[in-house]
């Protein structure tokens, strides 16, 4: 147990990027060490942030819908069908195809002898650098190139392009799949692929707490939101205990308030470092 509080104290998850995912065309968000406050309006991209993590990482690992594609990156789906139409290379066809992505990005202590389930992801070979990034999507392969873009010509005059996106709501379960890499930090080409989540998955854990709606007339408190104290107060211990992993995210200790009137939500999401 000291071993795995010391790795804790010298590993940091530092900021967070998600690519393609709902709302969340391309953005990046710093963590702090202490705790981070998202705060937006409706529709923002507030839930989105918390449920990328569990379509990566948690319970729901994997359960993509053709509809978690930000809508600005599903026309890709329709360049690439294109490029397949066109004979065009597979690697080519590949590399036009839209995916999902959730970048994590740690430091840690340059004086470090050991960084335990931190070590696989640091693949640079510059004795300066002290950041590790872990990339983890959703992305498919060449292995199912044709179930995904080859199609039977549509019946009853139906439209080509809704005719291929109907197609993608029933394959894309199938031809897409979680990929994770660590990325070199100095060059972003030079990768590692890893064949399961598990090293991932033992560098960082989420957990959630749902939020869920009460009226407390008795104080004249209406319209307002909260997460139950004995979901709260489980995961507080979780926290102060230190339960594995080593690096942690904990998206589970979620503190949520809500005023309908105003359409004002704040999460806070506790790190526990």
């Amino acid at each position: 147990m000291h071993e795995r509080l010391k790795h804790q104290q010298m590993i940091k998850l530092s900021s967070v990027r998600v690519q393609g995912f709902r709302l969340l065309e391309d953005i990046e968000v710093a963590i702090e060490t202490d705790a981070t406050v998202i705060v937006g309006r409706n529709n923002s991209g507030k839930t989105s942030l918390t449920e990328v993590f569990e379509k990566f990482l948690g319970e729901a690992a994997g359960a993509f819908r053709l509809e978690d594609f930000a809508a600005a990156i599903r026309p890709q789906f329709l360049s690439a069908k294109a490029l397949r139409d066109e004979a065009k290379p597979p690697e080519e066809v590949l590399a036009a195809l839209p995916t999902i992505a959730l970048e994590l990005t740690f430091r840690f202590s340059a004086d470090a002898d050991d960084l335990g389930p931190l070590s696989p992801f640091i693949i640079d070979l510059d004795p300066d650098c002290t950041s590790a990034i872990a990339r983890i999507e959703y992305a498919p392969s060449l292995k199912t190139l044709a179930a995904l873009l080859d199609i039977p010509a549509p019946v009853d005059d139906a439209e080509p392009i809704q005719a291929l996106f109907h197609h993608l709501r029933e394959t894309i379960a199938t031809a897409y799949s979680i990929k994770t890499y660590a990325i070199d930090p100095t060059d972003n080409n030079n990768r590692r692929q890893f064949d399961k989540t598990g090293p991932l998955l033992a560098l960082i854990q989420t957990g959630f707490v749902k939020a869920q709606r009460t009226l407390d007339v008795s104080r004249g408190h209406r319209n307002h939101c909260t997460v139950k104290h004995d979901k709260k107060e489980h995961f507080r211990k979780m926290a102060m205990a230190r339960i594995e992993p080593l690096a942690t995210l904990d998206l589970s200790r979620l503190n949520v308030r809500s005023r309908q009137h105003c359409g004002h939500k704040e999460i806070a999401t506790k790190y526990c470092g």
